[in-house]
C-alpha cells in the first residue's frame, strides 16, 4: 500500500552534488519535531532511531524529545538495542517508552527489519 493512501506524507531531501547522498536529513526531522511540538495538541511522538549524538551539546533528537515531553507529549523511542545511544535510551526509559525493534514489531504486528551494509531496510526472513 502506498504511504499516501495511509495519510503519510513522505518528505525527501536533495542529494549532495559530491556525495550523492541526502543532506541534512536529521535536521529536517528535528525541525518537523519542533513544529509538531509547538503546532499540534500533545499526543504520542514516536522516533525510530538510535542516534543520540549531540546530547552533550544540548542538541539533536534528545533536545527535541525534551521539548516535546515538556509540552505534554508522550515519548516513544524505538531502536535496535545494540545500536541505540545510551543517553537516548535512558531518556526514553525515564520519560516515556523504549521498546526495542524486536519488541515493538511484536506489539504492532509489524515484521522485524534489519539494516544491510548498503543501509537499506529490508524485512527479516
Amino acid at each position: 500500500m502506498r504511504f499516501k493512501n495511509l495519510g503519510i506524507k513522505v518528505e525527501t531531501q536533495e542529494r549532495g552534488e559530491v556525495s550523492g547522498r541526502e543532506i541534512a536529513v536529521d535536521e529536517m526531522i528535528q525541525f518537523s519535531m519542533a513544529n509538531r511540538t509547538l503546532d499540534a495538541a500533545p499526543d504520542t511522538m514516536v522516533l525510530l532511531t538510535g542516534d543520540g549524538s549531540g546530547y552533550t551539546d544540548g542538541k539533536d533528537f534528545i533536545k527535541q524529545l525534551e521539548h516535546a515531553h515538556k509540552h505534554g507529549w508522550k515519548i516513544e523511542v524505538v531502536s535496535w538495542d545494540a545500536g541505540c545511544n545510551r543517553y537516548l535510551r535512558q531518556f526514553a526509559e525515564k520519560n516515556g517508552v523504549y521498546p526495542s525493534i524486536a519488541h515493538w514489531s511484536q506489539l504492532t504486528n509489524r515484521p522485524r527489519s534489519s539494516t544491510t551494509n548498503a543501509g537499506r531496510i529490508e524485512p527479516a526472513h
